[in-house]
């Protein structure tokens, strides 16, 4: 009886660990997802930014105009801007508190934007209702007023997106009555138990209990009401994975003859194995199709590679061959953003790249924020903005690795 009980502890162990690791990979995916999001909606900021002001340039704009370039390029708001960061003009479908904007652009040093007339400044802000908004801002031209404009973050993302991380484990099946949970490490953000989804995580015992018990790699006991559950949490990036299963679900065949047991399991468990497999084959496939559309995405960047901070690696998702061509002569990420920057980037932009590009200072200089910028001319003479983004953030805040982006300017 004790091999039994020992069997079957280590089967359902490797049961959970299998949930874990698919759980993980829809994580890592989602993340994914959401940055390539994040940089295709704030270069779509951009552009609309850059067009205004080209029709601005054309003629003069009365309020009616900019109210229907609003509607036209479905914009939550425009905002014209003086020198003295006051706000002459707000055509809006939803309005931001003005005290919000003054912090906004006093933080951002707005006023750099009058020194170059296509340097562009995008960011995001949050408003005390938890709405976030991005916001692109460039020179007018005449360097006497400033163009903003803003879209709601979370509407735009409800329109584009089509996988959430709050529905990710929506009508997700686990054998034998299992739960899975996806916590933030405040909150629930995903279950396929519907009474936990949503709920602070101070409001769930099982998960506090757990969180009490873990023990690494290891099936762990807790009792709740008198219920006994056995499982097993985990973190990936800035997630928490919880598994667990009822005691009477876990050892249902301990009374029987360990021979038939044994067989019993075995039948079972292939069998579980492949109603797993099937089930994970559909969602790899429905994320595969994401992938796919991030993967379409990515082309409209001239340049586009990850930086991975803690092993100091270089990865080129796209990239003129070139650039391609430099970068295979050097080994460690930094050498290799130092010679993109002294070979592609135009002299007098070069020190103004590598303040940006420095890799020892990044993680610091990115904690909080969505995104760096930085607008700059090639050695032809071409204007780039450069994007840098975390891609994995570690629960303690710290970026473990970034993306850059690189478009020419229109």
């Amino acid at each position: 009886m004790k091999l039994q009980w020992k069997m079957l502890r280590r089967g359902q162990n490797s049961e959970i660990e299998g949930i874990i690791k698919f759980m993980k990979e829809q994580c890592i995916r989602y993340d994914n997802i959401l940055t390539n999001s994040k940089v295709r909606i704030r270069t779509d900021l951009i552009e609309k930014t850059t067009e205004l002001k080209r029709c601005m340039q054309k003629e003069d704009m009365d309020e009616e105009q900019f109210q229907e370039y609003l509607e036209e390029q479905r914009l939550t708001g425009i905002l014209l801007v003086d020198k003295d960061l006051e706000i002459i003009q707000n055509i809006c479908t939803e309005k931001i508190p003005t005290s919000l904007w003054k912090n906004a652009f006093r933080n951002q040093n707005l006023q750099n934007v009058f020194s170059y007339k296509n340097r562009v400044l995008t960011d995001q802000i949050v408003t005390d209702e938890e709405e976030t908004y991005y916001y692109a801002a460039m020179s007018d031209g005449d360097a006497d007023k400033i163009v903003v404009c803003y879209e709601n973050a979370s509407k735009k993302a409800e329109q584009e997106d089509e996988v959430s991380i709050e529905t990710i484990l929506t009508g997700y099946k686990v054998e034998r009555n299992g739960i899975v949970a996806l916590t933030d490490g405040e909150t629930v953000i995903s279950s396929n138990d519907e009474t936990m989804q949503g709920k602070k995580i101070s409001d769930c015992p099982r998960i506090m209990m757990f969180n009490s018990a873990w023990i690494p790699e290891s099936l762990v006991c807790v009792e709740e009401n008198g219920n006994i559950y056995y499982g097993r949490h985990t973190n990936c990036g800035q997630y928490y994975i919880y598994v667990f299963f009822p005691k009477n679900e876990v050892f249902a065949e301990r009374g029987m003859v360990m021979t038939y047991a044994v067989c019993l399991y075995l039948a079972f468990w292939f069998i579980l194995l492949e109603i797993r497999r099937r089930g994970e084959k559909r969602r790899r496939d429905d994320l595969e199709y994401q992938h796919n559309i991030i993967n379409a995405i990515s082309k409209i960047y001239m340049t586009n590679y990850v930086v991975d901070l803690k092993k100091n690696k270089f990865e080129i998702i796209r990239a003129p061959e070139i650039v391609s061509k430099v970068a295979k002569n050097f080994k460690t990420a930094s050498e290799i953003v130092d010679a993109v920057t002294e070979y592609f980037v135009g002299k007098d932009y070069q020190e103004g790249m590598r303040e940006v590009t420095e890799l020892s200072t990044i993680s610091d200089r990115l904690r909080g924020k969505e995104a760096l910028n930085y607008t700059f001319k090639d050695r032809g003479g071409t204007w780039f903005m450069l994007n840098v983004l975390p891609k994995r953030i570690l629960p303690n805040g710290e970026i473990e690795s970034v993306i850059f982006t690189a478009q020419d300017e229109p």
